[in-house]
């Protein structure tokens, strides 16, 4: 998948409220109810964080213990550059993790990550009423979750963030987005 052929999203306004309202009120989805995909949804695109890092995530990967100074890690196996990730999480998706992940075993998976996550990302678009392909042929699947973080790191504020994803990537995909 080349960055010109995926799509950056609408969010947090227009894309967050659409997929999440689907995503709440939908039943069961390749195994993930409709509230543990709103989370991994958000998750995926406050972090940047691969659809198979998010599967690999249990709440021993979280420190929440300041909300300010809120991190998720993931650990170097299931990293894709095999180095342990430590990423900051904002002050409301750390409230957000906190409660999802309150009275979970610490080695719980918390996202069961279906073999096809795109389609299940395309099934809450299309009940969001969201296209999954845009005019320009851009598509809005998992990886869009990524891009469009990527895209956004400098209206979400720091040259440390932008650092951070930069390591996390293990790559220059960063340059290559439009």
């Amino acid at each position: 998948m080349t960055w010109a052929k995926t799509m950056v999203l609408p969010v947090p306004v227009g894309w967050t409220m659409s997929v999440e309202r689907a995503a709440c009120h939908a039943s069961k989805v390749r195994g993930l109810t409709g509230p543990e995909r709103t989370t991994l949804y958000r998750l995926a695109v406050e972090t940047g964080l691969r659809a198979s890092e998010l599967g690999s995530l249990t709440p021993a990967s979280f420190d929440l213990t300041d909300l300010g100074q809120a991190t998720v890690t993931v650990e170097a196996a299931c990293s894709k550059h095999r180095r342990e990730d430590v990423l900051p999480l904002r002050p409301d998706m750390a409230r957000t993790m906190a409660e999802f992940i309150a009275g979970r075993q610490r080695d719980e998976v918390l996202f069961r990550m279906p073999d096809k996550p795109a389609a299940m990302l395309r099934k809450d678009l299309e009940a969001g009423g969201i296209p999954y392909r845009d005019a320009s042929d851009r598509v809005a699947d998992f990886h869009a979750l990524r891009h469009t973080f990527i895209t956004r790191l400098p209206e979400l504020g720091t040259k440390a963030a932008a650092e951070e994803s930069i390591r996390a990537t293990g790559t220059d995909e960063t340059n290559a987005a439009p």
